[in-house]
């Protein structure tokens, strides 16, 4: 079954029972996802980004991660996203990426989140960027509580001290510095 398949790559990918072996991790990975187990199609899409088993291919990755992210894995939307973004695998459109991270940031991620509200951003959407800013601090991402002390410096010196007060309790490192020299 795919889900067998899945456990034995995983095995082989980290070493367990088994000594590491990324070939057969791969033969494994290949055999769940024409089980059509989307994780696999994620694992694989991961592979060929980062060249695991000796063969780079974006156009591969993107194409497992496609398949992944249609399967409803979060991470694989967001690899999307940050290809849509920068033009990295596929053209740069960030109406795409934008749809992909908000695909993934449904499901609850705070990293996925900070990375949709950082498109609205750049497309010049403030009220949805410190929107998702917000979800992704109360999720407890240290990066948005960051960047929204940074956003009401400008406008409110208390909202301001709160999210880089918040920012600094979760070890965010930029944080304590804009605190010492602010306040």
């Amino acid at each position: 079954s795919g889900a067998a398949a899945i456990n034995l790559a995983d095995m082989y990918l980290k070493g367990e029972y088994f000594d590491k072996d990324y070939e057969q991790a791969q033969k494994w990975y290949y055999v769940a996802d024409e089980d059509g187990k989307p994780r696999a199609s994620y694992m694989l899409g991961l592979s060929y980004m980062n060249g695991l088993y000796n063969n780079s291919s974006i156009r591969k990755a993107m194409r497992y991660f496609e398949k992944a992210s249609n399967g409803g894995i979060a991470m694989a939307s967001r690899q999307l996203g940050i290809a849509y973004a920068s033009g990295v695998g596929k053209e740069k459109d960030l109406e795409k990426a934008q749809l992909y991270f908000k695909k993934a940031a449904v499901q609850g991620n705070a990293l996925i989140m900070r990375d949709l509200a950082l498109t609205y951003k750049e497309l010049g959407n403030t009220t949805e960027y410190i929107n998702w800013l917000k979800k992704a601090a109360a999720d407890g991402d240290a990066d948005s509580n960051y960047y929204l002390g940074k956003y009401y410096s400008k406008t409110d010196v208390n909202l301001s001290k709160k999210y880089f007060n918040l920012a600094v309790k979760q070890k965010h490192h930029l944080a304590r510095v804009q605190v010492d020299e602010t306040y």
